[in-house]
């Protein structure tokens, strides 16, 4: 055989191969269905067939020619397989289009085709047409290979709350005065005719000129000029005219009507289908009342959309008009990319320009491995996941790390699971009862049991270095290291004779002098809510189970730092029990607190729902 021949053979072979796979892949794999793909591979498939008949039948030695094509075709192949599994990054020769004044479909159907992440927010806007695009973050022309989220602003429409500079239109016809209501959407119209010297449809007076917002009444009266209104009116034809200029004609004539809604194939949104009594025939005002029906648009059936892909509901969207909202949000059992949800069921109806909302899964959170408590809070506001803190005495985790969590690497984060995460308060000691023990037994007995005790002395009947009182109650389960302030006796205080004054002034003074030598300093201190650690506070404030839980965890919390606290109940509030009510803030901020020592000891008081 020909050795040119066997490189076509080659060529045509590898192009087959390569043909299988993107169907395999597509087919099996991706589970792509659609029928546009489908058709595609079939006429591929039919292209392959015809050139392998033609190599195999010919005689004529086009080997170049034939060498090229086959080429091309199987660059086809491999970039078709690409598509499907990404092996090679096209980003790189992509470029950011400018989506501004696009539909918002538009740009969901161009993200989805290049696995970039819309996230939209909606705002009013006078100038973008509703549902457009009013702002993008990613600057046009920039290649994609780093973009893998797109930030939108999208128009919500016109702001119906914008104030609006209104002029007198006095004098002018009532076509010039819709005209204006409906290309500024004034929504609050009402419309009035009086009787007047004024020209027929004239404006008389308006109820208000000026600033004012597109929502706010207004009231325009027209004039109805020489025409006396009889008791039976001949009606003209409404159909296809606009609800504001049938509101119009029915004042002017002083007809009592009821509309009704409709789909309608052929009438525009909003404008009249029919009438319940015939362009030509009577209507007595006394007696009748007109009804009529207006357009919602064309009726549109909602297909399944729970089992269409993002590209293919985006599809349906654009082709019918529909204002499409995408919402994501992880789900344990749905895959990533599929619906969770609809605000629209399968073969319900809806009209030509209404909005719909989809929910997206981004799939299931698996839950990670922290070491630190702060890492896995940002974690878990980053993915939305409800977590409690919960703290513990450990004689083997270090205070402030972490001892467990509720969830083991690798779970599931199940929808509505909340995460609870066990820190560690460091070992526990128990404060003993120090009334009565002499300083150096204090001592002795604070280094035993890991107590960080200072001390201040007052005249008392109790023998020197007796302790009085304690910052602490006895029996209490504290953090070792913990420090607790005691009051000891520095004996009674010596007495003053008016003869004596000179002497005793120098004796206090001696005395004070060998006080000071004597006496362990314990020193007030400020703690301002950056050094309180905020966010181990607000945590349990804002994870309550009950009232005991809050108050022994914020107890547990100011005694750490040597901070008195004592807790009202307040049985009248709506809050649940436990929620945190006053007195650790003030305007929204944590206040600056001050340690205690037993001389110095101020008490805050804190005011939780019972």
């Amino acid at each position: 055989m020909n050795k040119k021949k066997i490189l076509v053979y080659g060529l045509l072979g590898l192009n087959l191969i390569c043909f299988v796979t993107n169907v395999l892949v597509s087919v099996i794999y991706k589970k792509n269905y659609n029928i546009e793909s489908l058709c595609g591979f079939v006429i591929l498939a039919l292209f392959i067939l015809f050139l392998s008949f033609y190599i195999w039948n010919t005689d004529k030695e086009k080997f170049l020619t034939l060498n090229i094509s086959l080429c091309f075709l199987v660059l086809y192949n491999v970039l078709l397989l690409n598509t499907s599994l990404g092996f090679i990054n096209i980003s790189y020769f992509k470029k950011m289009p400018n989506f501004s004044n696009k539909k918002y479909t538009e740009v969901v159907k161009w993200a989805a085709s290049n696995k970039i992440v819309v996230n939209e927010t909606y705002e009013y806007s006078d100038i973008t047409k509703q549902y457009h695009v009013i702002y993008q973050d990613v600057e046009a022309g920039k290649t994609l290979n780093k973009v893998d989220v797109l930030n939108i602003v999208v128009s919500s429409g016109k702001n119906p709350l914008k104030e609006l500079m209104i002029p007198d239109m006095t004098g002018y016809t009532l076509d010039k005065v819709l005209d204006y209501i409906e290309k500024n959407e004034l929504t609050n119209v009402k419309i009035q005719y009086e009787e007047n010297e004024a020209k027929e449809d004239d404006l008389i007076k308006q109820s208000k000129i000026g600033n004012m917002k597109r929502s706010d009444e207004i009231v325009f009266t027209f004039s109805r000029g020489q025409i006396e209104l009889s008791d039976e009116v001949t009606l003209i034809d409404l159909t296809n005219m606009s609800k504001l200029r049938v509101i119009a004609y029915l004042a002017k004539y002083g007809i009592d009507y009821e509309f009704s809604e409709e789909h309608s194939d052929t009438i525009k949104k909003g404008y009249t289908i029919s009438q319940s009594i015939k362009k030509g025939e009577k209507i007595k005002r006394s007696e009748q009342k007109l009804k009529l029906v207006i357009s919602k648009g064309e009726k549109i059936k909602v297909p399944d959309i729970k089992k269409m892909s993002l590209d293919e509901i985006t599809k349906w969207a654009t082709k019918n008009n529909i204002k499409l909202e995408i919402n994501k949000r992880y789900d344990e059992a749905i895959k990533e990319g599929e619906i969770i949800e609809s605000s629209v069921k399968s073969g319900d109806f809806i009209s030509d320009g209404d909005k719909i909302t989809i929910t997206i899964s981004k799939g299931k959170i698996v839950m990670k491995e922290f070491s630190e408590l702060s890492k896995f809070e940002d974690w878990a506001k980053k993915y939305g996941i409800a977590y409690s803190v919960e703290y513990e005495f450990s004689d083997s985790v270090e205070n402030g790390k972490i001892i467990s969590f509720s969830h083991k690497k690798g779970d599931t984060i199940k929808n509505n699971d909340t995460i609870t995460v066990v820190v560690s308060n460091g070992e526990k000691t128990n404060v003993p009862n120090f009334i009565g023990m002499s300083m150096s037994n204090i001592l002795s007995k604070c280094k035993s049991i890991n107590l960080n005790c200072v001390f201040q002395y007052q005249n008392s009947t109790k023998s020197k270095d007796t302790a009085l009182r304690q910052s602490l109650a006895s029996g209490s389960d504290v953090a070792v290291n913990t420090t607790i302030s005691i009051i000891l006796s520095n004996g009674k205080a010596p007495s003053v004779s008016n003869n004596t004054s000179s002497n005793t002034s120098n004796n206090n003074n001696n005395q004070s002098n060998n006080t000071q030598k004597e006496e362990v300093k314990c020193d007030v201190k400020t703690i301002t809510p950056d050094e309180l650690n905020i966010r181990e506070l607000n945590n349990i404030l804002t994870n309550v189970k009950s009232y005991d839980d809050t108050v022994s965890k914020i107890k547990s919390f100011f005694q750490k730092r040597n901070i008195s606290v004592e807790f009202k109940p307040e049985y009248n509030s709506n809050a649940v029990s436990g929620k945190y009510i006053s007195g650790l803030t003030e305007n929204g901020n944590f206040i600056n607190f001050t340690t205690c020592c037993p001389n110095n000891c101020k008490t805050y008081s804190i005011t939780i729902a019972k």
